[in-house]
Parts: C-alpha cells; sequence; structure tokens
C-alpha cells in the first residue's frame, strides 16, 4: 500500500513536472514564432504605413484574439494605413478596474532600401506623416534590396508582449487593476502611434482612461551578451524599490534599476507617458551592433532570454496591478511634470467689495478686496469640466458714515467650457455657477453713524469666471454676485458684490 502510494505521487509530480516543462517549452517556441514571422523578408521590415506593417498589424490581432482578448485597432491620426492595435483585459475589482496599466511594445521598422535611396516616413511638427528620401549610408552588397528585418528592434518586444499578454489573461481573476496591452505602430517616425493614444486615449473602444503606470518593452532580444536586463525610469515612482523587491530573473543575469537615463540614450514608446506625468519605465536589453543595421536577424536573438524577460515583467506586472496605490515620485528626466486633465492648485486674489443698495446706492461705495485659496478641477469631456474653489477672503464695504471690514471662507463651484491644446499647454475656460460664503468677523469704524450694521453670516449666490492657462500658471477673473441681504440694516436689502482678478498655479 505504501508502494503505491508513492508510485502515485510519483506519477503526480512527473506529470506536473511535464506540463511545466511543456508550458515553458511552449512559450520559448511562441517567441521564436513571433520574431520569425515578423522579422521575415516577406514582412518587408514593417514599414510604418506601408501594407507590411498592415500585415504585422492583423498578426498581432490575430494572436490576442486567439488568447481571448478584446481587440481593436485604432487609427492614428486619422491615416488609415497607421494603426495601433489595442487589446483589453479588465481589472476584477469593482473599484481598481477604473485604473490602469498600458504595456506596449512597437511594430513597426525602419523598412527596406532599393539602389542607393531609403525611403522614411517621417513625422513633422503638427504630427502629420510625410514621405521623404534619404541617401543611403548603408553600401549596397550582393542585392539591390536591403530589407531591415527589424529582429530585436522591436519584433522581440511584440513577442514578448503576446506571451505576457497570454500570461496575464490566463491569470485575470487574480488582477485587480485592467491592463490595456498595445502594439504601437509609428513609432521609428517619432513615437507617433504611443503619443497619440497618449493624448488621445482608447479610442473608439472609449476615450479618456486613468493611467497609473506604463511600461515599454524594446529591444530584449540579446540577455546574454551581457546577462543584464535594463529597467529605465523607475524613479519616477514614489519608493520605486518596494516595486522590484523579491523579483529577480534567471542567474547569471541581474536586473539593473535606472532611476533616469541621464543622457537620454534609450528612448522608446514609454517618453509620451512620462511626459504626461505618469510614471512609466521601459525594459531593454540595450542597444547592441545589430541596431537599425541589416543584419539585425531572428538567428542572431536570444530567444531563451526573453522568456526569462517575460517571466519576470509578469511577476512585476501581478505586483502593479494588485498593490493598493501607484503614486508618482514627482520626478522626471524630462523637467517639469507636465499638467494632468485634472488638476489641484492654489491661488491668490486681489480686487473690489461692494455692498450694493437696493433702495439707493449713495450708501454703498466699491472697497477693496483680497482671497487666497486652492482649486480642483475635474474634466468630464474634451469641452466641459467642474471647478470647485475654497478661498479664504478679506474685505472691505465702505458706507458714506463709516467702513466696515469682515472675512469670509467662501467655496464656489461652476461648470466649464474650456478650449485645450492637444498637448495640455495651453487651456481657455469660461465658467458659471454658484457660490456659499460663511462671513466671520466685522469690524465697522464709525465716524458719524451712530447706527452699527451687523453682518449676516450666510451668503450665496451667483459666480461666474473666466481664466488663461500656460502649462501650470493661470490668471483669470471672477465675480461673485449675492442673491440675499447681508446686513441687518436700516438702509434696506444689500446685496454683496466682488470681482477679483486672480492668479493660480497648478502643483
Amino acid at each position: 500500500m505504501k508502494q503505491r502510494v508513492v508510485f502515485i505521487i510519483s506519477t503526480l509530480v512527473l506529470i506536473s513536472l511535464a506540463q511545466l516543462t511543456y508550458s515553458q517549452d511552449s512559450i520559448k517556441l511562441n517567441i521564436e514564432k513571433h520574431i520569425e514571422t515578423l522579422s521575415s523578408s516577406s514582412m518587408m521590415g514593417r514599414y510604418s504605413g506601408s501594407i507590411y506593417a498592415n500585415k504585422s498589424a492583423e498578426y498581432i490581432k490575430a494572436e490576442l484574439e486567439s488568447i481571448g482578448i478584446k481587440t481593436f485597432y485604432q487609427t492614428i491620426y486619422n491615416n488609415p494605413n497607421l494603426k495601433n492595435v489595442v487589446g483589453i483585459i479588465e481589472g476584477s475589482d469593482e473599484r481598481l478596474r477604473k485604473e490602469w496599466i498600458v504595456i506596449g511594445a512597437h511594430y513597426d521598422h525602419l523598412g527596406f532600401q532599393t539602389g542607393n535611396s531609403r525611403t522614411y516616413s517621417l513625422n513633422d511638427s503638427l504630427g502629420k506623416i510625410r514621405s521623404v528620401t534619404i541617401t543611403a549610408k548603408t553600401p549596397i552588397f550582393d542585392s539591390d534590396t536591403l530589407i531591415y528585418n527589424g529582429a530585436d528592434d522591436n519584433a522581440s518586444g511584440i513577442s514578448s508582449l503576446i506571451e505576457l499578454a497570454r500570461m496575464l489573461y490566463s491569470n485575470r481573476q487574480i488582477l485587480k487593476r485592467s491592463i490595456a496591452i498595445i502594439a504601437f505602430d509609428a513609432n521609428e517616425t517619432g513615437r507617433n502611434g504611443s503619443t497619440y493614444i497618449a493624448n488621445n486615449g482608447m479610442a473608439p473602444y472609449f476615450g479618456e482612461y486613468d493611467v497609473k503606470f506604463m511600461m515599454s518593452i524594446d529591444m530584449v532580444g540579446h540577455l546574454k551578451a551581457n546577462n543584464e536586463l535594463m529597467v529605465i525610469g523607475c524613479g519616477m515612482l514614489y519608493k520605486y524599490k518596494k516595486y522590484f523587491e523579491g523579483l529577480s530573473i534567471s542567474k547569471p543575469n541581474r536586473i539593473i534599476l535606472k532611476e533616469f537615463d541621464i543622457n537620454n540614450s534609450m528612448v522608446s514608446d514609454n517618453e509620451p507617458y512620462a511626459r504626461m506625468g505618469i510614471p512609466s519605465i521601459l525594459i531593454s536589453t540595450g542597444i547592441k551592433h545589430h541596431y537599425h543595421k541589416i543584419w539585425d536577424d531572428a538567428k542572431y536573438i536570444d530567444f531563451q532570454g526573453i522568456e526569462d524577460i517575460t517571466n519576470y515583467s509578469f511577476s512585476l506586472i501581478n505586483k502593479f496591478a494588485n498593490t493598493r496605490l501607484i503614486l508618482p515620485s514627482g520626478r522626471s528626466q524630462y523637467g517639469l511634470i507636465p499638467v494632468r486633465k485634472n488638476y489641484f492648485g492654489v491661488s491668490i486674489g486681489f480686487g473690489n467689495n461692494e455692498h450694493y443698495y437696493k433702495n439707493g446706492t449713495m450708501t454703498g461705495k466699491i472697497s477693496n478686496g483680497a482671497s487666497v485659496g486652492t482649486f480642483y478641477r475635474y474634466n468630464l469631456s474634451e469641452l466641459f469640466a467642474i471647478k470647485a474653489e475654497f478661498d479664504y477672503e478679506y474685505k472691505q464695504a465702505s458706507r458714506v458714515f463709516g467702513t466696515m471690514t469682515y472675512h469670509s471662507l467662501s467655496l464656489p463651484v461652476s461648470f466649464v467650457v474650456k478650449y485645450t491644446t492637444i498637448n495640455n499647454e495651453f487651456d481657455f475656460s469660461l465658467g458659471l455657477g454658484m457660490f456659499y460664503s460663511y462671513n466671520i468677523g466685522h469690524k465697522y469704524d464709525l465716524k458719524e453713524e451712530t447706527l452699527s450694521p451687523k453682518i449676516n453670516k450666510n451668503t450665496i449666490g451667483l459666480n461666474y469666471n473666466f481664466g488663461i492657462r500656460y502649462k501650470r500658471y493661470i490668471i483669470g477673473y471672477e465675480a461673485k454676485y449675492g442673491y440675499y441681504n447681508i446686513l441687518d440694516s436700516p438702509y434696506g436689502p444689500t446685496r454683496p458684490i466682488n470681482k477679483f482678478i486672480k492668479i493660480g498655479y497648478i502643483l
């Protein structure tokens, strides 16, 4: 009986090991298949916008759909020949599923060269695609056509992306946050694909989405060359080491954590997200002598290394998908973190205050006022937003026979119509709403008047404003018109009016 139990246990262990070996072997074989397909001569170098790039996109979309992932194309700058391939894995947590992790790799490359010239697709200052011809620097060898197959750059990253998507989808029940799997087009023309989706959201699936973390996989095909996997940009994360502790890669390989790429030599599709202030990293085995050469072929790729990197990436993404908070550090290699579409800031204001007397204005004159406070603007869409403020205000109200000074805590809330540039550097807005003020502490300096009026503590009324923002700086105008009597005065109903010039800064 004892021998029988031992036999059964041994058999189960062997079956499990066989399944594990098969699983590992199948991942490696899949990686090899992806790279050999995408970097084959039939793909003609996957030049962005070409029929060969479209064939690559079709292959990637079919692979993601075969896994079971919801997948769609996103057209870039309204050019039907340029497209990102986007796959969606929705999170399992009711709250955290509204937050997103983006994992991306670009699938385009340099195309091919015929005769003595090479055709490139470049982006101009408006982000539009145009073709130019550049004299080739690479000598012609035995053929008039040279194909830049791009096995490492970046069929390697796409192969890892597809297999990472497979692993994540198989474990989707334990992933709290949602994950976007994106194969970017038009990287070699200036990261147009990643820039477009970073700024415009995942249309047409849905628009704006709350991205908490982004990881780009680019050139991961040569791990065994120096046994190092670089993780670049982790300095954008607050206390970043906690995300990477306890994770390792197969020996003798090691993980090199780099807060930033000081020399800016490794630039990939994480850049547009980083410029938006979203914590973004690049994982890569670095630039090797195959980079942008015609000998960047599948036969030189370290397939086992890519499998090891994919397993490491799965463990890392699992942490980000399930941690309670992902906080940015506020640092970036691109300088000051740019403005998010939803933002918080501080302001100061100065202007005038008036008590308007309905039964005649002779007893009320315009006097001075000032404020300091905070504000928050929440973006509803490309055209509309909600703005809430909390201000401390110091105000004076002049009368013929004396001057009153008092303080208020004010809460204006406005519905905002806005115009914002695509890079979110410039903004013009008009707002209309209501305000509530709690009036505290007043002093009345008597001259000839013998009756000292008392100020009512509560004020409610209409608020309108407009503002101009450049980057983090805002200048605007705000006016408040009270509805109800602010004074217990024999001179009749008295309504407060204050008009401030306000200067703000976004934190």
